[in-house]
């Protein structure tokens, strides 16, 4: 894709493809790998004047910053991307630049912040019907409320997602996840973990036991052994899969 963009001087297929990379290496927790990326792409829309562009570039950025564990630059890029977004109408863009602001939000303790970004994104994906993205909001919902010491409720905004996700849950090896397409399908799962565990139901550890083959499964495709390790241990969530499924 990127050979023959730069092959007929296509500035657009070369942002994109720049872009698309970025998004491969944020999944594979090469960060490093995908900032680099971003850049380029940053620049070549930047060269050629693609606002909107240059709006999703500013949303994959705040994704990278939050698998990188970088709330504040994840807040900050979000926020851009809203800016960039008011210019045209993309709910997608927009709901996703919620969510991580919402997340952001959490990961700084600024909880009606958090709450009230979360609010927009459940507002936009409900009306989108996107149920992948809506299952990542109320998960994000769940994981405010732990913090807030409220399990109660947390189990509560977690039940449609633990529905959705029983598929993958009751069967014996799942081969394929519920969530194939989302931004951070595995923070959704170990956060059903984290609910269940809190208000001590039993399925707290199937669910982890679960999760935890289900990402190894998906793992194994990974025929690099450097991405290998970096999918398995830069990103923080999948991360505590493998430690806290060793336990089980």
């Amino acid at each position: 894709m990127f050979s023959l963009a730069l092959e007929t001087n296509d500035k657009h297929g070369q942002g994109h493809a720049q872009n698309y990379l970025g998004q491969i290496a944020t999944q594979l927790g090469q960060f490093d790998t995908s900032s680099g990326y971003f850049n380029r792409a940053m620049a070549i829309y930047q060269e050629i004047n693609d606002q909107r562009s240059i709006g999703h570039v500013h949303l994959n950025r705040s994704i990278l910053a939050l698998f990188n564990e970088k709330p504040s630059m994840a807040l900050t890029y979000a926020k851009a991307a809203l800016e960039h977004t008011e210019k045209w109408h993309d709910p997608p863009t927009q709901g996703t630049a919620w969510f991580v602001a919402g997340q952001a939000s959490i990961a700084l303790q600024n909880f009606v912040e958090s709450e009230s970004a979360l609010k927009e994104a459940e507002r936009i994906f409900t009306d989108l019907e996107a149920t992948k993205s809506l299952m990542e909001v109320l998960a994000g919902f769940a994981r405010l409320h732990l913090m807030q010491n409220q399990p109660t409720l947390a189990r509560k905004r977690i039940a449609p997602v633990l529905e959705h996700l029983a598929p993958v849950f009751n069967a014996p090896q799942p081969e394929e996840h519920q969530l194939f397409g989302a931004k951070h399908p595995f923070l959704v799962y170990i956060t059903c973990f984290y609910v269940l565990k809190a208000v001590k139901d039993d399925r707290a550890a199937q669910v982890i036991d679960t999760t935890r083959y289900l990402l190894t499964h998906i793992a194994e495709k990974i025929q690099d052994d450097t991405l290998w390790h970096s999918y398995l241990e830069n990103i923080r969530s999948h991360a505590e899969i493998m430690k806290l499924g060793a336990l089980n």
